[in-house]
């Protein structure tokens, strides 16, 4: 098995649900050119009498592992890294998604056409059922191997079900990092000057589901401080110093890790710099004004922070998080509940998923003040599921 040059890695941990379609759609593929590890995490149900009933059906193209305790899925993924070491390329499988039959081969093509460290794709979103959604995930245009390290600061845009990598003592997961793990590996791969392609093409069925919604964004700060603080600001400012023509877009990237780091005036001193160097690109300064409306806001400074947010949204007009929160900020200020409710009513005609917006409707309807969502990051051009902050 070992002689194929795809190495599949598919985490289980309580995965019954939807893993005999996950493995239907991992041995239909249209090559036979990979080997399937499926490592089980611990699981308490049916997984395990699934994963042998396939195993024994396959058995030159499967291999199976079991952790007795569920380890994380860090740790799982790292188990079939070290199972999977003679094969030249590797891809994970998630247990509740569907593999189109092309997609192990178009990405083994497209790696070895251009050479490139990580080929990633699109996606089609399905719900429970597997009825599509109509959205997908994609990858921000602007997005290059010149600024990719830049971006990955910013927030996560490479998900590790979506990408065929060359194997390398560098691909390991960190199995202290329990949430966000894929954002912690993509990160640090950039910044050892990992290269990347994008494949424009939907050759997943990623399914969102309740026990796949992502932390929220506070439940999460104390893991972007565990990761951040394996580097250092001042080389990341090195690295990323030529990624873009406009200063402000540098600044940008740098505050955000002072922000995951919760040194909030260093962030600041990075967002004045951006505004006061930037080329007033349209994008850069509504992304500087958001974040310090959000910092002040942090800081209980609410006039100052309603003042950035209307004057971020003057350069963005079409992001809902904008309207979402000049309506909590106005709403904490004034207690005008009718011009906050058209404000968040406007972030929700923009996006019908805005899942902070619709809180803050019922919040404001019940006069819950205390219970407002203040969204800490602009939306990004394509969400694929409930936003939440």
């Amino acid at each position: 098995m070992s002689n194929t040059n795809i190495a599949a890695i598919l985490p289980v941990y309580n995965g019954e649900a939807y893993l005999d379609e996950a493995l239907a759609s991992v041995v239909a593929q249209d090559t036979d050119d990979w080997t399937l590890y499926i490592i089980n995490d611990g699981s308490r149900d049916r997984s395990a009498e699934i994963i042998e009933t396939w195993r024994r059906r396959y058995p030159d193209k499967i291999r199976t592992y079991a952790n007795p305790e569920n380890a994380g899925s860090a740790a799982a993924i790292n188990a079939g890294l070290a199972l999977a070491r003679a094969h030249p390329y590797v891809l994970i499988v998630n247990a509740d998604d569907i593999q189109a039959p092309s997609r192990f081969s178009r990405l083994l093509g497209t790696i070895r056409e251009t050479d490139v460290d990580i080929v990633m794709h699109d996606c089609e979103v399905i719900d429970e059922a597997g009825n599509k959604t109509g959205r997908s995930k994609g990858l921000e245009p602007h997005i290059t191997q010149r600024n990719v390290l830049a971006e990955q600061l910013r927030r996560n845009h490479f998900w590790n079900g979506l990408v065929l990598m060359k194997n390398s003592p560098d691909l390991r997961f960190d199995p202290d990092i329990k949430i966000s793990e894929d954002y912690d590996l993509f990160l640090s791969l950039f910044y050892k000057g990992a290269t990347f392609c994008y494949l424009d093409e939907k050759l997943l069925y990623y399914r969102v589901h309740r026990n796949n919604i992502s932390l929220s964004y506070r439940r999460s700060e104390e893991t972007f401080v565990q990761i951040f603080e394996k580097y250092d600001l001042h080389a990341l400012a090195q690295k990323i110093q030529h990624a873009y023509d406009d200063p402000a877009d540098v600044c940008i990237s740098l505050a955000q890790v002072c922000i995951y780091r919760q040194q909030m005036q260093e962030a600041l001193d990075y967002i004045d710099r951006g505004i006061a160097e930037g080329h007033n690109t349209p994008s850069c300064m509504a992304t500087l004004w958001f974040m310090r409306g959000f910092i002040l806001y942090a800081d209980g400074e609410y006039e100052p922070s309603l003042a950035a947010f209307r004057e971020g949204c003057r350069w963005s007009p079409q992001n809902p998080a904008f309207h979402n929160n000049i309506g909590v900020l106005s709403y904490l200020l004034h207690h005008d509940a009718l011009e906050a409710s058209r404000s968040i009513r406007k972030a929700l005609e923009l996006e019908n998923l805005y899942s902070d917006a619709k809180h803050n409707l019922d919040a404001i309807a019940r006069g819950s003040a205390d219970d407002l969502r203040v969204t800490p990051r602009l939306l990004r051009s394509k969400v694929i599921r409930s936003i939440t902050a």
